[in-house]
C-alpha cells in the first residue's frame, strides 16, 4: 500500500516495481491511473503472522505528476517529468528567544462560553388553600326589659346581653349600695307592711280588683304591698313618664354618675316611705336613666317580680289607650307587665297627668280608662295635702264615687268629705297631726274621731310620718249606695 503526497493532493495507490523504475498505480475516476516515480523514501516492516512476508510502506518525497490528468510524455514517449520543484508547505517557524529575555505568557484563548440550556418555565402548582370554615352565625343575644330593670335595680340579669356591664366597677359599687339600702327599707318597713296588711285590711288586702293610686310619683312598693294581689294598678302623677334606658348606650365615662343620680332619686322613698317632690322631679330628668319608669322598674324586680313587657302607651280624652307614644294630647304613660312566681300576669299603668280641677280638662282621660276597669281600691299617701285644697275637689268626687275602700294618710281626702253613713272608718295609730311643712292642714275632727275609736297600732312608718309612734293610717270601707 502506497500513500502518494503531491502539492495537489494525497492519493493512496499500489506501488510496483517495472524495468524502468516504481511505478504507482492510483485511482482516478472509473479507471486506474499508473504513474512513474523516482527515489521513494520507503521503510519496510514485517508484521509476524502475516500471509505477507514482507509490507512495505513508502513515503514519497517527491511530487509527481497530477493523477487526475494525463502526464505529458517527453519525445521518447514516456512521461515527462516537470524539472521545477514542488514548492513544499513549510512548518511554522519556531523562534527560540535570546538568553535573558523574558517572553510574556501567552493568553490561553478562552473557550467561547455556551450558554446553558434555559430550561422551560416551570409553572409551580396552584397554592393549597384550607378550605374555608363556615361560619356560625349566632343570634344576637336580645336586651330584654327584664335584663334592663334587674341592671338597673343592681341584680344580675338573668340573660347574656348585659354581663359585661355587671363587671364595672361603678356598677358593682351600684349593686352594693342598693342591696344594702333595699335590705334596711325591707327590714323596717316592707316586711312589716306585707305581715300587717292581711289580717288588718282583710278583703280589702287579698282582693283582685284594680288599685287607683293617684299622687303617686314612683311609689309602687306600698301598693303592691298593701294589694299584692290585684290585677291592674294604675298611677298618676305629674312626673314625667321617662323612658327604657339602653345601657349598651352610656358612655363609660358618664356611667358612674348616672347610677348615682339613680340611687340618689330612690334614697327618699327607701328611707322615709315616700318621695320629696320637688327633689324627685329634678333627679329623674337626667339624660341616660330618665322619668319614672326606671324606678318602677327597679321596685317591681326587687319585689321578686319578671317583667315581661315595657309598652309605651297614650291616654286619650276618652280614655281610649294607644300605642303611639308620640303622639299628641291626653295623657303619656307606660304599660308595665309582670309576673310573680306562679301568679297571674300583673299590670301597672303610670300615665303623667295634672290632676287638678283645670288639669283634668286634659288629662280626664285617665279617669275614664280607670272608669272602664271597674271600682277598685284607692291608695293616698304624702299626697301634699292637695286633696285640701279647693282646685282639687274633682278627684276627690270621682276616688268616693269609684272606689270600694280607699287607704289614705292625712294628707289624702279631708275627713269632713266622707260622708257619714256611706264609709266606715277605721284608724291604725293614734297621732292626726301633720309635719310642720304642713302644719296649716291640721283637723281637729280627725283628731277628735282618732281619740274616740278603738286604739290600733300601727307597726310601721306610713306617709310623711316614718316613725310608727307618729304615722296614722285610715281605711275608708264603703257601707252601701253610691
Amino acid at each position: 500500500m502506497l500513500c502518494e503526497w503531491s502539492p495537489h493532493r494525497l492519493a493512496f495507490g499500489t506501488l510496483a516495481t517495472r524495468e524502468d523504475g516504481w511505478h504507482l498505480k492510483t485511482r482516478a475516476g472509473e479507471g486506474i491511473r499508473e504513474s512513474r516515480i523516482r527515489t521513494p523514501m520507503h521503510t519496510t516492516r514485517t508484521f509476524p503472522g502475516s500471509h505477507l512476508s514482507r509490507v512495505r510502506i513508502v513515503i514519497l518525497s517527491v511530487a509527481l505528476a497530477s493523477v487526475a490528468s494525463a502526464p505529458a510524455e517527453d519525445a521518447g514517449g514516456a512521461p515527462r517529468i516537470s524539472a521545477r520543484r514542488p514548492t513544499l508547505t513549510q512548518p511554522p517557524r519556531t523562534v527560540t528567544p535570546k538568553p535573558g529575555t523574558i517572553t510574556p505568557p501567552s493568553t490561553p484563548s478562552r473557550p467561547t462560553p455556551v450558554a446553558a440550556p434555559t430550561p422551560p418555565p416551570v409553572t409551580p402548582p396552584p397554592p393549597i388553600t384550607p378550605p374555608t370554615p363556615t361560619p356560625v352565625t349566632r343570634p344576637p343575644v336580645a336586651l330584654t326589659d327584664d335584663d334592663t330593670a334587674c341592671w338597673l335595680a343592681g341584680l344580675p340579669p338573668q340573660g347574656g346581653a348585659l354581663k359585661s356591664f355587671t363587671l364595672v366597677p361603678s356598677w358593682k359599687q351600684h349593686a352594693r349600695e342598693l342591696s344594702a339600702a333595699w335590705s334596711e327599707s325591707e327590714r323596717n318597713r316592707l316586711t312589716k307592711v306585707r305581715a300587717w296588711a292581711p289580717a288588718a285590711l282583710g278583703e280589702t288586702c287579698t282582693g283582685n280588683s284594680p288599685v287607683f293610686y293617684f299622687f303617686s310619683g314612683g311609689d309602687f312598693l306600698y301598693p303592691h304591698a298593701l294589694f299584692p294581689n290585684a290585677k291592674t294598678y294604675v298611677l298618676c302623677a305629674r312626673e314625667p313618664v321617662g323612658s327604657q334606658p339602653d345601657p349598651t348606650r352610656i358612655p363609660p365615662d358618664e356611667l358612674s354618675g348616672a347610677l348615682s343620680t339613680f340611687r340618689k332619686s330612690l334614697s327618699s322613698l327607701l328611707d322615709f316611705s315616700f318621695f320629696i317632690t320637688k327633689d324627685l322631679r329634678r333627679d329623674v330628668e337626667q339624660r341616660h336613666i330618665p322619668g319614672i319608669l326606671p324606678v318602677l322598674e327597679f321596685i317591681i324586680v326587687r319585689e321578686g317580680a319578671h317583667i315581661t313587657e315595657v309598652q309605651p302607651v297614650r291616654c286619650g280624652s276618652n280614655g281610649a289607650l294607644s300605642t303611639d307614644a308620640k303622639g299628641k294630647g291626653g295623657s303619656p304613660g307606660v304599660r308595665i307587665r309582670f309576673r310573680t312566681d306562679a301568679q297571674p300576669e300583673q299590670t301597672l299603668y303610670y300615665f303623667f297627668g295634672d290632676l287638678s280641677n283645670g288639669g283634668l280638662k286634659t288629662h280626664g282621660g285617665v279617669l275614664r280608662f280607670c272608669e272602664t276597669l271597674g271600682y277598685g281600691r284607692s291608695l293616698l299617701k304624702a299626697a301634699s295635702f292637695l286633696p285640701h285644697e279647693s282646685e282639687f275637689t274633682r278627684i276627690n268626687e270621682w276616688l268616693l264615687g269609684h272606689s270600694s275602700a280607699i287607704v289614705q294618710d292625712p294628707s289624702g281626702i279631708p275627713f269632713r268629705t266622707f260622708a257619714q253613713g256611706k264609709w266606715t272608718l277605721r284608724f291604725w295609730g293614734r297621732s292626726a297631726e301633720p309635719i310642720e311643712i304642713f302644719a296649716k292642714y291640721t283637723e281637729p275632727d280627725l283628731q277628735a274621731a282618732v281619740n274616740a275609736a278603738p286604739s290600733l297600732r300601727l307597726p310601721f312608718g306610713f306617709g310623711y310620718q316614718h316613725e310608727p309612734s307618729k304615722a296614722l293610717l285610715i281605711l275608708a270601707e264603703r257601707t252601701g249606695g253610691e
